[in-house]
């Protein structure tokens, strides 16, 4: 339990950051301060807004439930709901009042209460589900078919959260009609996704790949001739009902297409399994020199594919700036964690995080191979992390020549992201 309160501590030391970044402190005498608190009031819901609304509930909500994992076993579940609503409150009003000192930081009252909402939708969430919980994360604690299942379930959640992020649910036909008219509703492509064949080719990829999971998990589970077309079906189901509810979302994209990628991938990832399932030994035994050869081969694409979408092509010399340019905009370089995310939507912010995290995590998947050695051996970890940091050092540096803007975060995305990928993937046994 002492790990879980660390951790709980150390979230809401996250939360804090967050909600003070960019730390641009501009003191200011008590009375001021207190005067700026009094005529704190409520601000109009648009649609910007409310996404940054459910973005706080959904901030506290997970907050709260591991709160509720440190403590109840020790205080009970009454007492340890206390606990956790006091030190919600405690932590959200305070920040309230530090965002006074910390301009542009929005003072409201539209805050503490999502923030308040959040924290009892976590502690409902632990009174309910807290022993699923807990016996999920001990399968996942521990190597095996129990700790795979459970890993590609979670990860089947987080993904499906992540693509209604930041549930900004419309309040008329009017917003679904505006939605229609910028181009977010298709058919089969929406008009707004048309930023090219490489980012189209990317999009697909994202959504043919996170939908693998789900195929994988049937086909675990199933055996048979019809796995492999109940596999398509379920992704088929999958994918029409996110794009249903695309549909309800004011910043979601609704498009066809995205249905067939998702049952496309449930398919490919049931066939995996069935296909792995059937091998003999000596056929299986050979599987990771195929592997490592394999990686060689989608080295080449996979650095095409990275070049295009964080650097728009290739930097050929015509593209570099003079050093006196790329000199100024380094001295400007803000390398506080998570600084520019800031100055983006939540909606952008997760997007610019996954599309790093999903790229370089690329680059721990192509290392596995050449990294199947005892887990103990730390060495191995560290240089996948080396290489992430190295890879993404050189994007970044790239984009600072080439003038599209750098930020120091993505090279420490690109070193974790590579990391857990190769570890996820040697504890899975892949």
């Amino acid at each position: 339990m002492r790990a879980l309160t660390l951790v709980w501590i150390g979230y809401a030391l996250a939360i804090l950051y967050a909600s003070l970044i960019p730390f641009d402190l501009q003191p200011l005498a008590p009375v001021e301060a207190l005067a700026r608190l009094a005529d704190t009031g409520w601000l109009t819901l648009t649609p910007g807004r409310r996404a940054d609304w459910i973005a706080n509930l959904l901030l506290y909500l997970p907050w709260a439930a591991l709160g509720m994992a440190a403590s109840a076993p020790r205080l009970g579940t009454a007492r340890a709901a206390l606990l956790v609503a006091l030190a919600a409150t405690l932590l959200a009003l305070g920040i309230e009042a530090l965002q006074v000192y910390f301009p542009p930081r929005t003072v409201s009252l539209n805050d503490p209460v999502a923030e308040l909402l959040g924290t009892a939708l976590g502690i409902l969430l632990w009174t309910r589900a807290g022993h699923r919980l807990a016996r999920l994360g001990a399968r996942l604690r521990h190597p095996g078919a129990g700790a795979v299942d459970a890993a590609l379930g979670l990860f089947l959640l987080v993904y499906l959260g992540f693509v209604l992020f930041p549930f900004d649910l419309v309040l008329g036909v009017d917003e679904i009609l505006d939605k229609a008219a910028a181009g977010r509703l298709g058919w089969l492509w929406a008009p707004v996704s048309d930023q090219g064949a490489v980012w189209a080719l990317a999009r697909g990829l994202a959504e043919i790949l996170t939908a693998l999971p789900l195929g994988i998990l049937l086909a675990r589970h199933r055996r048979g001739p019809g796995t492999l077309a109940a596999a398509v079906v379920l992704g088929l189901a999958l994918g029409l009902a996110i794009e249903l509810v695309q549909v309800l979302l004011v910043s979601g994209v609704s498009q066809g297409v995205s249905v067939l990628t998702r049952a496309l991938g449930a398919g490919l990832g049931a066939w995996l399994v069935t296909a792995l399932r059937g091998l003999d030994p000596a056929t299986r035994a050979a599987l990771p020199r195929h592997a490592r050869w394999a990686s060689l081969a989608l080295l080449g694409p996979y650095l095409l594919l990275l070049v295009e979408l964080q650097l728009g092509g290739l930097p050929t010399p015509d593209r570099w700036r003079n050093p006196e340019a790329i000199l100024a905009d380094l001295q400007q370089l803000r390398f506080l964690p998570f600084y520019y995310h800031y100055y983006s939507s939540e909606s952008g912010a997760l997007v610019s995080l996954v599309l790093n995290l999903g790229l370089y995590g690329m680059a721990g998947v192509l290392l596995v191979p050449w990294t199947q050695k005892d887990e103990q051996d730390y060495t191995y970890s560290v240089k996948a992390a080396a290489a992430g940091i190295g890879l993404a050092f050189s994007v970044e540096a790239m984009r600072l020549t080439i003038g599209l803007g750098a930020d120091p975060t993505n090279i420490l995305i690109g070193g974790l992201s590579t990391y857990y990928t190769r570890k996820f993937l040697y504890f899975a046994k892949i």
